[in-house]
């Protein structure tokens, strides 16, 4: 048996004790003299700790040998002691009295591996109690009669009351406690019971799911239960004891927070890890060769317990308006089918993913870990733990294809997942199983729900793509126009990160370069028109003329955001300047001074007064002539 660690403070104490190491007893009955409590200060603590509820019968408790029991690190598990009212260091013995391990059990074990896979420490309150059945009827005429976890036994308002003063006494030590549900080891004595005709199957599965209903209406809503998978007898197994099995493995696809962490125990008669001896405690006339796990039996499944654990949920996909829904979504954990999941839903190889499709009903899984992609063809309603939550939880983006001109179409990829959320008609569709979208959209938008990472979007046509309002550059072809209307003679130059093609209306005063990426020209009372890919990287007019892109007027301060002004000193002064993301004239100009709208560049001459531009990008040429003073947005630079 393991050294006892020193008691530091006893719940609601108000010194503090240290106490030597010793070994206690198998009744419990020298726990409070060798173990150790956490300090009370919350300063000395990391606060957060995992709480997990033990359940069941006999090995639940742990008929073992605490000797060749593992011992946690200290400071990494404890356990609530009914008597008491302590939280102390886990170590077995686990338990005490009725719900004492004699000697060794299950929960060390599992208690070291939970802390070195999570790095989380956490509390155990121990409830389970030998020989306790799940139905009423197996303990009837019994002088344990109340032990049961039926409606009327004394087992789950017990462990109701037993997990009410732990949580207390862990908040009282400083620790911010969650529950994370009931680690569960039962079924002997049903087995026992069906096998004699006593119970049927279909008994312990009332009981089973009523029990869970129970919990939840009086411990949280979220209860899960976790369970280690009742074994065979030594002496050979039997048709009770292989519907219990059955019952177990079904549970978690009927009901809700339900998972199978440890099957091993089925195997441990043919590895010899049944308790080799008798062991005298309350469990009278029960041999402990034929039903009870040795101590290397207890290890293995508590390790075997604690690396499979993992918070499971239920997820449910409904469609209530007779349209055919299809879906698919991957979790962080595993997938499994739990309700309505017929020939059309299929989990991937891996169980990370899952696809199918609805119509007038529901399809519901049961999940671990976080749901990492969504995607859905049409409207449903999504249900977490039975819980409804809106589709923009896991798609919070907005992903909108809007067109100003002929028909065009698109498709993209998100890796998130994605949805239909407004304007869409026939012509478009979500395919859920491969979270891809594609349609077509003439004079309006069409929006979607997305998440993650765009891919292989591509757009033909004229239409503009946003995400959460942000036009984004995906390759699609719109118009450009330069438009003159007022009989002067207007050059312009401007270039895109895409390409440039020619529309209507150019001739041989326009041009564009031979990579594509600029065009250059003149227009007077009319239009330039041009077919563009990408954004507008820079724009230069020599004189006053209107921007088109998509019919819409472009505001150029937007794309020539700075002022550039070369203020007169009295004497005449001449002045030149480049930048790199073009030029416009702004005010004040006058018959000297020009804009080169090919070279982005612009020369003039001043006296008095200034000569202002708009201009965008790096000043790649700045020289003047004379006393003149450049400034750009107000700052000197010149």
């Amino acid at each position: 048996m393991a050294t006892r660690r020193r008691v530091l403070k006893a719940v609601g104490a108000s010194g503090t004790f240290l106490i030597g190491s010793g070994a206690a007893a198998a009744d419990g009955t020298a726990r409070t003299t060798g173990r150790s409590q956490p300090n009370g200060s919350a300063t000395a603590l990391d606060d957060r700790i995992d709480v997990f509820v033990i359940g069941g019968q006999s090995n639940a408790k742990g008929l073992g040998d605490a000797s060749k029991s593992p011992a946690p690190p200290s400071g990494t598990a404890y356990e609530f002691e009914n008597d008491t009212g302590n939280i102390v260091e886990l170590d077995d013995p686990v338990g005490v009295g009725q719900y004492g391990a004699a000697t060794g059990s299950a929960w060390p074990a599992f208690a070291e591996k939970y802390f070195d896979r999570t790095g989380q420490k956490a509390a155990y309150i121990p409830t389970a109690v030998g020989r306790s059945a799940q139905v009423a009827a197996v303990r009837d005429g019994s002088p344990d009669s109340q032990n049961h976890w039926d409606a009327g036994g004394a087992r789950r308002g017990d462990t109701v009351n037993m997990t009410e003063r732990a949580m207390d006494a862990l908040r009282n030590e400083g620790f911010q406690p969650r529950l994370r549900g009931m680690l569960w080891s039962q079924g002997e004595s049903d087995a026992n019971a069906i096998d004699s005709g006593t119970i049927s199957i279909e008994d312990y599965k009332r009981a089973f799911s009523e029990m869970l209903g129970y919990f939840r209406n009086n411990i949280q809503d979220h209860f899960p239960i976790w369970i280690f998978q009742t074994g065979k007898p030594s002496t050979g197994d039997t048709s009770g004891f292989r519907k219990i099995r059955s019952a177990q493995a079904d549970f978690p696809t009927t009901e809700q927070d339900v998972q199978m962490v440890s099957t091993v125990q089925k195997n441990f008669p043919d590895k010899g890890w049944i308790a080799p001896h008798r062991v005298s405690t309350q469990e009278l006339g029960v041999l402990s060769h034929v039903y009870h796990y040795s101590q290397r039996g207890y290890n293995v499944m508590g390790e075997t317990g604690a690396e499979n654990l993992e918070e499971s949920s239920t997820l449910t996909i409904e469609e209530n308006d007779g349209s055919w829904t299809t879906y698919g979504f991957s979790v962080s954990g595993k997938v499994t089918p739990r309700k309505n999941v017929s020939g059309v839903d299929e989990i991937s190889a891996d169980g990370t993913r899952a696809t199918g499709g609805v119509v007038s009903g529901y399809d519901s899984y049961t999940i671990t870990g976080g749901i990492t992609s969504l995607s859905l063809s049409s409207d449903a309603t999504l249900y977490l733990n039975g819980t409804q939550v809106d589709v923009e939880k896991y798609l919070p983006d907005v992903l909108t294809v809007r067109n100003h001109g002929s028909w065009t179409t698109y498709e993209f990829a998100a890796s998130g997942g994605v949805a239909p959320r407004a304007g869409l008609g026939s012509a478009d569709e979500v395919h859920a199983d491969t979270g891809r979208a594609t349609g077509g959209v003439g004079n309006g938008s069409d929006s979607y729900y997305i998440a993650g990472e765009l891919t292989d979007v591509s757009v033909e046509g004229t239409a503009d793509v946003y995400r959460n309002g942000e036009l984004l550059d995906v390759g699609g072809e719109r118009t450009l126009r330069i438009v003159e209307t007022g009989d002067s003679w207007t050059t312009y130059g401007f270039s895109v990160s895409g390409s440039i093609s020619p529309r209507n209306n150019i001739g041989g005063a326009d041009e564009i370069s031979a990579d594509g990426q600029r065009a250059t020209g003149g227009v007077i009372d009319g239009s330039d028109g041009y077919t563009i890919t990408g954004e507008i990287t820079s724009l230069s007019l020599s004189g006053d003329a209107t921007v088109y892109l998509d019919g819409e007027a472009l505001n150029v301060e937007e794309y020539l955001p700075d002022v550039l002004t070369v203020e007169g000193s009295g004497s005449w002064s001449t002045y030149e300047f480049a930048a790199s993301g073009g030029v416009a004239p702004r005010t004040g100009l006058g018959g000297a001074d020009e804009v080169d709208a090919d070279a982005g560049r612009a020369t003039g001459g001043v006296v008095s007064g200034d000569d202002s531009y708009l201009i965008s990008g790096k000043l790649t040429t700045i020289n003047v002539d004379g006393n003149a003073t450049v400034y750009r947005n107000g700052q000197r630079v010149q």
